[in-house]
């Protein structure tokens, strides 16, 4: 108070406490107080040690009370008129407790406030140990604690302070209900974790007993920890009056919360009643130290309020719940019965009274058993009948029953029949069979007669007794003594049935019946019974013939009548031709029910047929029409053994013989030879219903080329011998002739060196004195005269008659193949050599070769001319393909020279001899470089002949037997006849008017040039005028060199000289003045330009300052006569030289003038035609297309480039050939991924384009890369088309309908392609003829978009 006093007097003075002597007072105040505190509370702290446990609660209040007055002198509250006092009082207070620990009152007594902590309501109800505030102080000092819970002096109760108190001592059942209450609202918290959980039941430990209870308390206490409890009880299931489970938490204690939170929280779960039941039949509940009143075995009054409460729960159990409880309680004997417990097995329900001494249930306090306990009974064991075992032992064994009151006692209590019962009734043999007789066994003791036995069977053994089943001699259940007849409806049926009592006989007994050998009527009846009963008993189902096996089946075989079993007879009456048993025609229509083949599989047909072959044609008719049917089943290898074996009838020199079909035929060609018809062996008539099957093993149609060539090779003398002539022998090799190729490479090679061939020699007769040794005689030969002989011969022995006159010199030396065009194919190819390749000839000439002679010249323009005719001619009746050069060639490349004397020598060099002739020759052609040099003798009478046969050989690549005729005609007979024959010679007569006309023309033009020239030139006042005109134009330039150009250019003269002048570096004037006023110069005058310069030259030109100077010149106001800028300019520009267009003249065309421009365009055509022409069809399967590099010379810096391809044929696509690029993997998956695109891309596009150009569709082919930017290639005249661009760009619209873009686009790459042809590179040239193709083609694809 003093210390009060003080400071509040210090404050009103006005002072404070800042001076040193109040602040001393303030601080000796304060530990003078904190002392005084100490000492109350170490005397409060004195007394609770003291009294402990025995102070009562007025003793704790006051002493609560005494310590609340001490904190409240420790409260500080804002003092006035300054706060400051109370803040510093208060701030020096906390300062001093730090260094001295504060006291502060709990309900265990004064603690240091750090181990003090501040109440929880929640908590109170079950913490013991934890130091918490008095109610009284924290609604008495809450200013203060406060102050203590901001200082962090007093802190809330943490998880740890409740765990460690729960460890400290066990939780009474009230006081684990409040625990577990506040436990669900921590786990209600978001930060909860199932790990809490575990540390609560680790830390807790839970009291049982000790609780009062009706005002005694329990003494026997027992302490669990928390952790060792698994489940909490359903009083709905189980009743909490009887005993539970150790492991199960007090009902107390779970009845304030809902199962839900008690599983879902604290992880307990519901007592069940298997493991109640358990519990119950453990040793601790049953065994020698068990509760009387609490063990099943000895008390019936708990056994019954056990089944009464699994009784009231049964229903709501799962079966796999209850057989756990069976399981458990079924060994036990605790089921009251009037004998005492009894295991439920061995007890009955009260309404079982067959026998008097049955343990009938019965409980204690008499209540009935039904519902649901009813059921509980039932599963434990407790039965509704007498068991088995025990009614045939009293009743059946000692005959007080028969059998038939036995089933009906049974029919009574099946439906309390145990699935183990029913069976054991299904095994037990207890049914006498009907007719069967007893047994009776010796006497017994005394001679006394015993009873005979009756021999009894399962039910599965017996059939029901009916009049069907009777007749099939089955054994039937005997009731016949029975008082009521057999009904299959009855109940006591049903019941035997269901034991397995046999209604229906299986298909292997039915089957036994059926095939029982000495009784024919039994047997009938068993066939019938199967067929009648096949639906509705199942049979169809399980009927196998392989698995019964039994001989059941009527059949005839080779007439006789017999039993065979289901797979050794067939229903097909055909195939008793071949010895197999058949099925009679009565059970044909069942053949399918009975599983009866058809047909015997091939390989018994094969056997049957190998084994016993026909012996006649009528006999093999039969049989060959049948195997016609089966043929398509037989294998590879039935097929091929029977090609290999003897068993086709045939008739041989009027007897009958078997023959293996491989050697047959069904005819011959009618054109073969007699003779040879007779090597093969030909069939008999076997109709048209056997031929499917000869044909399949081997027969055929008639012999093929490859057969009649291994005959011909192998005795070629025979089957000439046999032929009767060489001329059907020539009808032998015409075959072998047009189908060699198709025969194998080991039979060409046999025919190469076989003496197969045909050859003719002629022997001429002894020559005549004065005989013409010339190449052609006077008169014709006779073709009869002197001798031919015939011979085989290989085809190495052999000439061919390519070249008539010379092989006529040696046909005496040769043996000449036919002159048949197959034949002579056939010949070379097999290795007979042409005679022109035999024979060398070599001309000879004699005296100097005039070109210039008139004879020579005349010759030149008759033979080009004819030669003209006649490759035209030529052309048009087989095509283009057979000439060595275009037609017109020859027009610009025949030279004609005139010698005295020409000499053929002919050498013959064949089969190691040699042989030469020397004959005089009127004319002979030469090749010399690209030219044609004909050479003509004085002697005119073989000229055309031999000229014509020389210019053949030169012009034509393939020689026709008349063509040497053909045009030695035309040579020699005048056009106007030729023009009778229906030859075009206008064009030789139109080809002489135009020369003449062309060379009248020439002499006009010249003349009239030359008048004009001499019209024109400048000379005199005209030259001078012209040239001080000129200078005027051009000031700086040389007088004399203007008078130079003025002389050589065209009216207007100084227009054109200006012209030039503008383009050329002419020379200047020399910077001396002269006395006449004009300069002079030293420089040269230079020769006058004849065409325009280069740009650079004319730029350099116009920056010297004459062209503007000259512009001036060219304004209006110009003096020049006739001459203005416009016409100056464009005069300059027409004089720059275009660049230079192709080569287009052809041979006779003239190079100036109107007619110039007629044949250019005429040759452009021309080489479009060649170029069409050129290309050519692809043959190779493999493409390597190397990079080739052209320069181009119009311009350096430009480079031609043909990419590679390495390409492999895949397949032909629509008739064109498909290549792939060899890195595009499985290319033949890819042709047929993408075939509908590709035929659309070769039928749609590329093929009517060649129709356009006229192009031969072969050549045309499709490729496919990755990723090359060749979109079209051209190689050697066969042109390729990227399919990957096309499927890029116009498929899609193609599949639309719209083909423009992709035909026009294909369009101009086969024109690109096709320029090719003519121009390698790509230069002007090929652009050039790319244009002109375009255009000739154009209309035809503008009907084709059109159409």
């Amino acid at each position: 108070d003093e210390f009060e006093a003080g400071r509040e007097g210090a404050v009103s003075s006005g002072k404070g406490v800042d001076g040193d002597g109040d602040a001393r007072k303030v601080f000796a105040g304060l530990m003078s107080d904190l002392d005084t505190n100490g000492r109350v509370f170490i005397d409060i702290s004195k007394i609770y040690k003291a009294q402990g446990d025995k102070i009562d609660a007025p003793a704790r209040l006051k002493l609560e009370e005494r310590a609340l007055h001490l904190m409240r002198f420790f409260t500080f509250t804002p003092s006035t008129p300054s706060p400051v006092v109370g803040s510093e009082t208060e701030a020096s207070f906390f300062q001093s407790a730090a260094r001295t620990s504060i006291t502060i009152i709990s309900q265990l007594g004064p603690l240091p406030a750090s181990e003090v902590r501040l109440p929880n309501p929640a908590l109170s109800a079950f913490l013991k140990a934890v130091p918490t505030i008095p109610p009284i102080i924290e609604s008495g000092a809450p200013r203060l604690l406060a102050a203590y819970r901001e200082k962090h002096l007093v802190r809330d109760i943490s998880l740890e302070d409740v765990l460690a108190d729960l460890g400290a001592h066990p939780l009474s059942v009230n006081e684990a209900t409040a625990c577990f209450k506040w436990w669900l609202g921590l786990a209600a918290n978001r930060s909860y974790t199932p790990a809490l959980l575990t540390k609560l039941k680790d830390a807790s430990m839970l009291q049982i007993g000790g609780e009062s209870t009706a005002g005694q308390k329990d003494n026997d206490v027992q302490i669990f920890p928390l952790g060792g409890f698994k489940t909490f009880l359903n009083p709905s299931v189980v009743p909490s009056t009887l005993p539970l489970p150790p492991t199960t938490l007090p009902f107390g204690l779970t009845k304030s919360f809902s199962s839900a939170d008690l599983t879902r929280v604290f992880g307990f779960e519901e007592l069940s009643l298997a493991e109640w039941a358990r519990y119950l039949v453990s040793p601790p509940m049953i065994g020698a130290n068990a509760k009387a009143e609490t063990s099943l075995l000895l008390s019936p009054q708990f056994a019954e309020k056990v089944l009464t409460a699994l009784a009231k729960s049964w229903a709501g159990l799962n079966a796999q719940r209850q057989a756990e409880v069976v399981t458990l309680l079924s060994p036990i004997a605790f089921i009251p019965t009037r004998q005492g417990p009894r295991v439920p097995g061995e007890t009955y329900f009260a309404n079982v009274d067959l026998f008097a001494d049955l343990p009938i249930v019965t409980f204690p306090s008499g209540a009935a058993v039904k519902g649901g306990l009813d059921k509980v009974l039932t599963a434990l064991g407790v039965r509704h009948h007498v068991e088995l075992q025990l009614v045939f032992t009293r009743l059946l064994g000692q005959g007080d029953w028969s059998h038939f009151e036995l089933t009906k006692y049974l029919v009574g209590v099946k439906d309390t029949l145990s699935a183990s019962e029913l069976d054991r009734l299904r095994q037990t043999q207890w049914l006498p069979q009907e007719g069967e007789a007893t047994i009776v066994g010796p006497p017994g003791p005394g001679g006394v007669a015993t009873k005979p036995k009756v021999v009894r069977h399962a039910a599965r053994e017996l059939f029901e007794p009916t009049d069907t089943l009777r007749a099939l001699g089955l054994p039937l259940l005997d009731w016949t003594s029975a008082p009521q007849k057999w009904r299959s409806g009855s109940d006591e049926a049903k019941f035997l049935l269901d034991l397995g009592l046999l209604r229906t006989p299986s298909v292997e007994q039915v089957l036994k019946v059926a095939s029982t050998p000495e009784n024919a009527d039994l047997r009938e009846k068993g066939l019938r019974y199967f067929l009648d009963e096949y639906q509705n008993a199942g049979y169809g189902s399980t009927y196998h013939p392989a698995k019964h096996p039994f001989a059941f089946l009527p059949a005839m075989q080779n007439g006789s009548a017999l039993y065979a079993k289901p797979s050794e007879v067939f229903s097909n009456p055909h195939v008793a031709l071949l010895g197999f048993p058949v099925l009679v025609g009565r059970l044909i229509p069942d053949a399918g029910r009975l599983k009866v083949a058809s047909d015997p599989p091939p390989a018994l047909l094969v056997a049957a047929l190998l084994k016993t072959p026909p012996k006649d044609i009528d006999t093999a008719r039969g049989i060959f029409g049948y195997l016609s049917t089966q043929v398509s089943q037989f294998s590879q290898t039935q097929i091929a053994s029977l090609r290999g074996a003897t068993f086709v009838p045939v008739i041989v020199a009027a007897r009958p013989d078997h023959r293996s079909p491989t050697v047959c035929f069904f005819s011959t060609d009618p054109s073969l030879p007699p003779g040879l018809k007779a090597l093969f062996t030909i069939l008999p008539d076997f109709g048209l219903a056997a031929k499917p099957f000869l044909t399949a093993v081997g027969v055929k149609e008639s012999p093929s080329t490859a057969e009649i060539a291994a005959i011909v090779i192998d005795n070629p003398g025979k089957l000439l011998d046999l032929s009767g002539s060489a001329e059907k022998y020539l009808t032998v090799l015409r075959l072998l002739a047009l189908n060699y190729k198709r025969l194998s490479g080991s039979l060409q090679k046999q025919m190469k060196i076989a003496p197969l061939f045909l050859g003719t020699k002629r022997i001429p007769p002894p020559p005549t004195n004065g005989a013409s040794s010339s190449l052609i005689d006077d008169d014709d030969d006779d073709e009869s005269s002197g001798s031919i002989t015939y011979s085989l011969t290989p085809a190495s022995g052999l000439c061919i008659n390519d070249e008539a006159q010379t092989f006529r010199v040696f046909e005496a030396d040769l043996l000449a193949c036919p002159q048949e065009e197959a034949i002579e194919d056939f010949a070379e190819a097999m290795g007979a050599p042409r005679i022109s390749r035999l024979v060398s000839s070599n001309y000879r000439t004699i005296g100097a070769a005039d070109e210039g002679s008139k004879r020579a010249l005349d010759l030149k323009r008759a033979v080009a001319e004819r030669t003209v005719l006649f490759l035209a001619e030529r052309v048009q009746q087989h095509g283009k393909g057979e000439l060595k050069h275009e037609v017109d060639w020859v027009s610009s490349h025949l030279h004609v020279f005139e010698v005295s004397a020409i000499e053929l020598v002919l050498t013959l060099n064949f089969n190691s001899k040699m042989k030469r002739v020397a004959l005089p020759a009127s004319a002979y052609v030469k090749a010399e470089r690209s030219d044609l040099h004909l050479f003509v003798g004085p002697d005119d009478m073989d000229f055309y002949y031999e000229a014509a046969s020389g210019l053949c050989k030169h012009l034509l690549s393939k020689q026709r037997p008349n063509d040497v005729l053909l045009f030695m005609t035309v040579l020699q007979t005048s056009l106007k006849n030729l023009k009778r024959r229906g030859y075009n010679v206008d064009r030789i007569l139109n080809a002489r008017q135009a020369m003449k006309e062309a060379a009248e023309s020439r002499l006009r033009e010249e003349r009239r040039v030359a008048q004009l020239n001499e019209a024109n030139t400048l000379s005199g006042d005209k030259l001078s005028s012209a040239v001080e005109q000129l200078s005027q134009l051009f000031p700086d330039a040389e007088p004399t060199f203007l008078q130079q150009v003025l002389q050589s250019q065209q009216p207007p003269h100084v227009q054109n000289a200006a012209n030039v002048l503008l383009s050329t570096d002419y020379p200047r004037r020399s910077k001396e003045v002269s006395a006449n006023g004009t300069s002079t110069s030293s420089q040269e005058p230079p020769s006058i330009p004849t065409s325009s310069r280069p740009a650079s030259a004319r730029k350099n030109s116009m920056d010297s300052g004459l062209f503007s100077q000259f512009k001036k010149k060219l304004r209006p106001e110009s003096k020049v006569p006739g001459m203005n800028g416009a016409t100056a300019i464009n005069e300059a520009l027409s004089r720059i030289k275009a660049p230079q267009l192709p080569n287009l003249s052809v041979a006779g065309a003239s190079s100036t003038g109107g007619t110039a421009i007629t044949n250019s365009t005429n040759a452009i055509r021309q080489n479009v035609a060649k170029a069409v022409q050129a290309a050519r069809p692809e043959s190779s399967n493999n493409i390597q297309n190397s990079v080739t590099k052209t320069d181009v010379r119009e311009q350096s810096s430009y480079c031609d480039s043909t990419p590679a391809a390495n390409l492999q044929y895949i397949q032909d696509i629509a008739g064109l050939r498909f290549y792939a690029d060899k890195a595009v993997r499985n290319p033949q998956s890819f042709a047929q991924e993408h075939l509908d695109a590709l035929t659309r891309f070769v039928s749609l596009v590329i093929k009517p384009i060649g129709i356009v150009f006229g192009v031969d569709p072969r050549s045309l082919h499709v490729f496919h890369d990755l990723e090359s930017a060749i979109i079209a290639f051209n190689r050697g005249g066969a042109i390729y088309f990227n399919f990957r661009y096309y499927l890029a760009w116009h498929d899609a619209e193609v599949v639309r309908g719209q083909l423009d873009n992709a035909l026009i686009s294909v369009y101009h790459s086969l024109a690109h392609e096709l320029a090719h042809n003519l121009v390698q590179p790509h230069d002007a040239q090929h652009s050039f003829y790319t244009s002109s193709i375009s255009e000739q083609f154009f209309l035809k694809l503008a009907q084709l978009l059109v159409h």
